[in-house]
Parts: C-alpha cells; structure tokens; sequence
C-alpha cells in the first residue's frame, strides 16, 4: 500500500488568534488538528491545517484522510503555519 503524501504546505499564516478561535468553534480534527475552512466552489469547501509546534505528519495524515471522508473536499489540502 503506498503512502499517501503529506498536505501541501501553503504561504497563508494564521494568528494565534485565529487557532484558538477555530479551536473553540469545534474546527479539530480527531488526530488534534485545528483546521480553517472556506467555500471552494458550488462542489464543496477548501481546507487548511493549522500546523502547531506539537503537530506531527502523522496527524497531519490522519486529518486528511477524516476530512477527506467526511467533508466535501475541492481540491488540495493545505498545511499553514501559526504566528505568535
């Protein structure tokens, strides 16, 4: 079975700010991971993970593959980093 390739990353940041208020939206992942969420197109929704200083490629993995079953995915998902 080959693995599946890791998010893309993307040049977006996100604020602290915006981690905690994703957080406490309900914006999680079951691995952990807060995620932002956008309408792509009439076919469904653009997804960014919002990497933490504790977030590990496996987790990254695994919020791919739930969003990907369980959302309507348009598209790549991306990987963001957090400013302070």
């Amino acid at each position: 079975m080959s693995k599946r390739p890791e998010p893309l990353p993307t040049d977006e940041t996100f604020s602290s700010a915006t981690l905690e208020r994703n957080r406490r939206m309900g914006f999680v992942t079951e691995s952990g991971v807060v995620y932002e969420e956008g309408l792509a197109n009439s076919s469904g929704m653009r997804f960014v993970l919002l990497r933490e200083a504790s977030t590990t490629p496996e987790m990254l993995a695994q919020a791919v593959r739930q969003l990907r079953a369980e959302r309507d995915v348009v598209g790549k998902i991306l990987v963001a980093e957090i400013l302070g």
